[in-house]
């Protein structure tokens, strides 16, 4: 049973991929102890650049990524999940024709965006996009569609919530952000919202949210000449636009009380200056090899890292699956192991290693056209252009530098009673 949560807590918990943007090179150190984690910036102004990249490649299927830049974040407490309840009861409208188009649609959860990812073949892909975009421009929502697209997704959030692997990301994310802070909402709502949601609001979030003017595409795959003139005209003139929110990054800790035999604790490090986004994912991994299970090191039933990024900053989260008496004493280990790379960088000899198993992960993480596409659309929702599709390259020193740049790590425990009086005050 042990070793069944260990897989299921590194499969849940995988964080998703992530491209490399260079900072300068300055081995100050953002944050320095409790009480001074840096401030964050929840998102960046409006930019005015490019909102569409084609890709043309081999292949037997085209993808195409739609993303907004409305998510989570931007609702209140009494609407979490209804900017996802609306793109899934859109999508659930439009499956028939877009079945008969050879055509099928995801929808993708975010904190502060919305994705739309289609796959089609070749020779009808315009014809699927043409009539998604179309439906997005003007959203007609019938309440069978709506209603069975809320009965998923309340169905969907209710196992998520009694999943100990999404109990933990939400109490560490209180504990960084605070618990009323919307960053610290499930990403994806609640079962309850989700449920009583009114449909007229629904119907309003689809309209209001989904505005071509605002979106990114990116489009991957075997496109023929003139797909971007195509796509331009389709989605139209416009601008990205993300809303600024200044808010303060928290230096805490917190508990949830749950009857296992195991414990699962989180740390976020937060970070304030612009960073290696990749620096930050590799030293993840090297957290993840330093206190994984090993045949010498047995403490640990399973570790995942994950990397998130926003306008002013970001974090870097690190799980572990262990035994309760153990957990307080691990999460200084995960600490103090981050703090010995700030300082001296990794010990020699060790980083062309974790930079082939970097390389060999990020390969498999981009694999699909679909995972492509939707990195290439988030990027240029960020005001960044799609990076190549080439092998990472990073220097020592600037993962020691994305080290130096974090600051003290709020904490999340989720485990057994006498857990909660060990970490708690």
């Amino acid at each position: 049973m042990i070793r069944l949560l260990a897989v299921a807590l590194l499969v849940a918990m995988w964080g998703e991929p992530g491209e490399t943007t260079r900072l300068p090179a300055s081995p100050a150190r953002a944050g320095t102890g409790a009480g001074q984690a840096p401030a964050a910036v929840f998102a960046g102004p409006r930019t005015r650049g490019e909102r569409v990249h084609v890709r043309s490649q081999h292949g037997m299927l085209v993808a195409v990524n739609i993303a907004f830049p409305v998510g989570a974040v931007h609702e209140t407490p009494e609407e979490a999940g209804v900017t996802q309840l609306a793109a899934h009861a859109l999508v659930e409208s439009l499956a028939p024709r877009l079945d008969s188009l050879g055509a099928r649609v995801r929808v993708g959860c975010g904190r502060s965006a919305t994705s739309f990812t289609m796959l089609a073949g070749p020779a009808r892909w315009r014809d699927a996009f043409r009539y998604l975009v179309d439906a997005l421009a003007a959203p007609t929502i019938p309440d069978d569609a709506l209603e069975s697209a809320r009965t998923t997704r309340a169905a969907t959030a209710r196992l998520d919530n009694g999943n100990p692997t999404w109990q933990i990301r939400v109490v560490t994310r209180q504990a960084l952000f605070g618990v009323t802070d919307p960053r610290a909402r499930p990403v994806c709502g609640l079962p309850e919202t989700i449920e009583l949601v009114h449909a007229d609001t629904v119907r309003a979030r689809a309209r209001s949210a989904f505005r071509l003017d605002r979106a990114a595409v990116a489009v991957l795959g075997p496109v023929e000449r003139g797909a971007r003139d195509f796509l331009e005209a389709r989605i139209g003139p416009g601008e990205t636009a993300h809303t600024t929110r200044d808010v303060s990054v928290r230096d805490d800790t917190r508990a949830a009380e749950r009857n296992t035999i195991t414990a699962w604790t989180g740390l976020a490090f937060p970070v304030r200056d612009p960073v290696d986004e990749t620096a930050l994912r590799l030293l993840g991994q090297h957290v993840r090899h330093a206190i994984g299970p090993a045949p010498d090191r047995t403490g640990v039933l399973g570790v995942a890292t994950e990397v998130e990024r926003h306008a002013g900053g970001g974090a870097l989260y690190v799980y572990f699956l262990s035994e309760p008496e153990s957990a307080p004493a691990w999460a200084e280990r995960v600490r103090e192991r981050v703090e010995r790379v700030a300082r001296a960088g990794l010990p020699e000899g060790t980083f062309p290693a974790l930079l082939r198993r970097f390389r060999g992960m990020r390969l498999l993480e981009l694999e699909t056209p679909e995972a492509r596409a939707r990195q290439a659309a988030d990027r240029l929702l960020q005001g960044r252009a799609p990076a190549p599709l080439s092998l990472v390259d990073v220097d020592p020193s600037v993962l020691q530098q994305a080290a130096a740049r974090l600051g003290a790590p709020a904490r999340g425990f989720v485990g057994p009673a006498p857990l909660l009086e060990a970490v708690l005050p």
